[in-house]
């Protein structure tokens, strides 16, 4: 949507949006791939020398946070010893994947979901830019497939072949277990918030199995 107007009171900022008649996406289709796979493209387009304002964000070096949150104490709590084992052996194995991640900087979403996305005449329109930022492009492609398990594999190339149409910097051939690495860090960093949410945490450790799953197989 486009941004109508912004303006900053007591060191907040205020944006207002236009208005979009649409409807969440329930059911992901090749229509919606496409436009999702070049949005990203041309998102991630946007190179990190570009956006020189968020220099002022000061986080941990990238290989650092997969122990940061692992081994956070309510991260252990709730997924118990020996799914946290099983992760604990994936990461140790995945140095080089981890680097490879972390090559890629720019311009990302940060929350890049199909519950961010409105559907209005065949059209997407992507919401909730509030957490957009530098990070690793694979962070978005990671989130948008968290579910990987409703995609069929036609469905995964398709986004492949859309982004790597139009990014400058194309998709490596084992993008898929990249993405899904870096989803782990926010599902792990999800897992370590104080509040309790049982059936949220629930899913989430699903969602973690499930990537144990993918790498084990």
């Amino acid at each position: 949507p486009n941004l109508l107007f912004n303006f900053s009171k007591k060191d907040l900022v205020y944006l207002v949006y236009e208005y979009i008649q649409g409807e969440p996406i329930t059911k992901i289709n090749r229509n919606i791939i496409k436009q999702v796979a070049f949005t990203a493209a041309l998102l991630h387009n946007i190179k990190e020398d570009s956006c020189r304002e968020f220099d002022k964000l000061n986080y941990p070096p990238f290989s650092t946070w997969y122990n940061l949150f692992l081994y956070n104490r309510n991260v252990q709590r709730r997924l118990g010893n020996e799914i946290a084992y099983n992760l604990e052996q994936i990461i140790s194995k995945s140095n080089d994947k981890i680097k490879e991640i972390d090559k890629i900087k720019c311009f990302t979403h940060s929350d890049y979901r199909s519950e961010n996305m409105i559907l209005s005449d065949g059209i997407v329109y992507f919401v909730d830019w509030e957490f957009g930022n530098i990070g690793h492009s694979l962070g978005d492609i990671g989130q948008f497939f968290r579910y990987d398990y409703e995609f069929s594999i036609d469905e995964i190339y398709l986004f492949y072949e859309i982004y790597n149409t139009y990014a400058i910097n194309k998709l490596p051939d084992n993008w898929f277990e990249l993405a899904k690495l870096r989803d782990l860090i926010n599902l792990l960093q999800m897992l370590s918030f104080n509040k309790d949410m049982p059936n949220r945490y629930n899913e989430i450790t699903k969602l973690i199995l499930n990537t144990i799953n993918f790498f084990n197989k």
